[in-house]
């Protein structure tokens, strides 16, 4: 009577099992009264329920997902382990399906280290509908048990309940997920059916085509066409999807508010039990933003982002394209090289925020000349380029290159007024001796510093001597890098005198190269290549120590050279040090300034006043002379010169060669001296190489004179005994 009632019992507690495994509560709290129910029933001291999860080895963790014990035994503080090789074996079993019965002695392997009372355990599989162990459920207790065929058999059913409802439970906890994903996805979610009618769709999707689920229902994706693709694309993409069961690329919609935008599509078909396409599952994602931070950084790619210009990499890639299309229908282009004048000065004095500026401003004048065809790009610094695509006659480019210069003239640059500056346009035509864009471009690099040396805010057409030209100044200024290492630059002296010859007041330094093949060689030959090169400074450096040596060397053997002048070449020279180096020189060689004169070029001072007048006047302040080298080549107005810190001008030898042969060449001395006089300067006249020349200059008044007439620059030994036999009227420094 007593094993029926404990066979009633059993199904009770199997009914309630079923009951809540087919209910939707808190499943753990079904395995906690589930476990305790069946514990109760059996009368054992522990039950629990486990969990087998295999990797992709198929290698098995067990995980305990609950446990009930009897409250007055201690099999609750027990651990079992079933990572041992015995438990392996007992885990194999189960996979097969088979129950597992263990006593006391082989207990232990589970309960290893642990004091325990149990005399035996019994462990039933949960297969749930699968060929290896997916769980099991552990009988434990202390007395041995003999367990019938019926109690098996229920804890059988009671194992298939659970595991039922742990299959129940995976489905749901899939399902929520399923639910979570479609409905917070960021993507758009599209399900429709075999013939392509919308079924659903996740938030997502309203979001993005602004329909929502109710305008979709029954609709095809057709709703939102952007009408940017031609039927013969939807149709491959069918074909596709036939085919592989999945699509995906690029397409344009259209969202309900008519507005277009690019998404990325993905596309999958869900077969039905035949294999045949049930539902389709699209994917779609806004890809608006991604593109236009696409675009940004294609456009920073191809773009200068000062200016906004096409950079080089954007203007040889269209270069090349545009020259091809020339070849093949005979059109003429042509390439101008735009370099600022005076740009670096801006920089240096003014500062890089104004450079800038400086640089937006030309680059909104240079477009606002522009063709339709043409095409304009920065190549970097202050180079600009600009391809005419199609001209008429060279005398057109000629026009354009004008143009630019005259627009150029007066750019703003800062908030308070505008900048003066000017451009050297070297100009460059195709097909004209031209294979490819790289030689286009530097027959008009050349051509543009041509514009330069021929003075500057002009442009020059590109000839085939330029490349010559370009060989031969890399070839000299390799030579001059050389020759400044070596030491092999020799500084000349011309003697200044007064207008009667009878007196020295002092001599000119002059830089020669005696080159190894080509001769001596006059500064005329190696200055242009050194102030484009670099080496300007480091040529005035070796000048200069070279006049302070010979100025100590003079002085002990007792020679007097009243003073020495030395040419400054260009504002390169100070700004990179030249001023300290020269009054750190003077100290250190023991030489009065005074007895130091710097010849500045007249165009040089035109250019660069406001840099330069604050480094003369500290030059002059120690106590050096300035004067104006050239003077009359660079149109300098008298209010200007009032403002420069200069004790003397220096008539260039041009406007001397022409006194008695041209009357304008005599005008212009005449009111060059009296100009000086107006202005309390003192004027010397260089080049005299004739007596006519001589006594026009005494008779206007000039009182210091150089040239050929009597004396020719020489070296310094020379120079002390050509002082020693002429008898000069020589009178020390005060």
């Amino acid at each position: 009577m007593k094993q029926e009632v404990q066979h009633s019992e059993m199904l009770a507690v199997l009914a309630s099992i079923a009951a809540d495994c087919l209910s939707y509560d808190d499943f753990e709290q079904v395995i906690e009264r589930t476990l305790a129910s069946l514990g109760r029933t059996v009368a054992v001291a522990h039950t629990s329920l486990y969990d087998c999860e295999h990797d992709t080895l198929g290698a098995c963790q067990v995980v305990q997902r609950g446990c009930w014990f009897d409250e007055t035994d201690s099999a609750g503080n027990l651990v079992f382990d079933f990572s041992s090789d015995a438990a392996n074996e007992w885990l194999h079993l189960l996979n097969q399906g088979d129950s597992v019965r263990l006593g006391s002695a082989q207990l232990s392997a589970l309960l290893p280290g642990q004091v325990h009372a149990l005399d035996t355990l019994l462990m039933i599989p949960l297969n749930r509908n699968s060929q290896r162990c997916q769980g099991f459920m552990l009988f434990a207790d202390r007395d041995h048990k003999n367990w019938s065929s019926v109690t098996l058999d229920m804890l059988k059913v009671a194992a298939e309940l659970f595991s039922t409802a742990m299959d129940n439970e995976k489905r749901m906890l899939d399902h929520q997920l399923a639910t979570a994903v479609f409905d917070k996805a960021s993507e758009g979610i599209m399900v429709t059916d075999e013939r392509g009618q919308i079924l659903s769709i996740n938030p997502a999707f309203t979001n993005i085509t602004g329909y929502s689920l109710r305008e979709c229902l029954g609709k095809t994706p057709a709703i939102l066409k952007s009408g940017r693709h031609d039927e013969e694309f939807y149709s491959r993409m069918w074909q596709q999807l036939q085919e592989n069961g999945q699509w995906q690329g690029e397409v344009w919609n259209r969202r309900k508010n008519g507005e277009l935008y690019p998404e990325w599509l993905s596309i999958s078909a869900l077969p039905d039990a035949h294999g045949k396409p049930h539902r389709y599952i699209g994917i779609l994602s806004d890809i608006t933003s991604l593109k236009r931070a696409h675009a940004q950084v294609e456009h920073l790619a191809m773009h200068d982002p000062l200016t906004g210009l096409p950079n080089r990499r954007m203007f040889m890639e269209n270069l090349e394209r545009l020259m091809a299309h020339a070849q093949r229908s005979g059109q003429l282009l042509a390439l101008l090289f735009i370099d600022l004048d005076g740009f670096k000065l801006v920089n240096d004095s003014l500062g890089h925020h104004v450079g800038d500026r400086l640089l937006q401003s030309v680059a909104t004048c240079l477009k606002s000349q522009l063709r339709a065809d043409d095409l304009l790009a920065r190549m970097g610094g202050d180079e600009f380029v600009l391809l005419v695509n199609g001209y008429d006659s060279p005398d057109q480019l000629a026009k354009i290159a004008t143009k630019i210069l005259h627009v150029l003239q007066h750019q703003d640059g800062q908030p308070s007024g505008r900048i003066e500056i000017g451009a050297s346009i070297g100009i460059a035509l195709f097909p004209e001796n031209v294979d490819d864009g790289d030689q286009l471009i530097r027959n008009a690099d050349m051509a543009m510093y041509r514009a330069k040396e021929n003075g500057k805010n002009q442009y020059h057409f590109y000839e085939t001597k330029l490349s010559e030209e370009v060989v031969r100044r890399y070839v000299l200024e390799r030579e001059l890098r050389v020759a400044l290492e070596e030491e092999q630059l020799e500084v000349y002296y011309q003697p200044q005198l007064n207008i009667d010859g009878t007196a020295l007041v002092g001599v000119e330094a002059l830089v020669r190269w005696p080159h190894p093949e080509r001769g001596v060689l006059p500064p005329s030959e190696f200055l242009p290549v050194a102030m484009s090169s670099g080496l300007a400074y480091p040529l005035f450096k070796v000048v200069f120590l070279q006049v302070c040596r010979f100025m100590t060397l003079m002085d002990k053997q007792e020679v007097v050279i009243p003073k020495v002048a030395i040419n400054i070449a260009g504002i390169e020279l100070i700004t990179n040090g030249c001023c300290n180096l020269i009054i750190d020189s003077l100290r250190s060689f023991g030489i009065d300034p005074r007895r130091v004169e710097f010849e500045v070029t007249e165009t040089l001072l035109m250019h660069s006043l406001d840099d330069l007048a604050e480094v003369l006047d500290r030059l002059r302040k120690e106590g050096l002379q300035i004067s104006i080298d050239d003077f009359g080549t660079g149109y300098s107005s008298l209010s200007r010169l009032r403002e420069l810190p200069i004790d003397m001008l220096k008539i260039d030898k041009t406007f001397v060669q022409g006194i008695s042969q041209e009357s304008s060449d005599e005008a212009i001395v005449r009111a060059i001296i009296s100009m000086a006089n107006s202005l309390q300067l003192k004027v010397i006249a260089e080049g005299i190489e004739t007596h006519g020349q001589l006594d026009f200059l005494r008779g206007e008044g000039c009182e210091l004179i150089q040239g050929f007439l009597y004396a020719e620059p020489m070296k310094g030994e020379r120079l002390a005994e050509h002082i020693a036999n002429a008898s000069y009227q020589l009178k020390k420094h005060d």
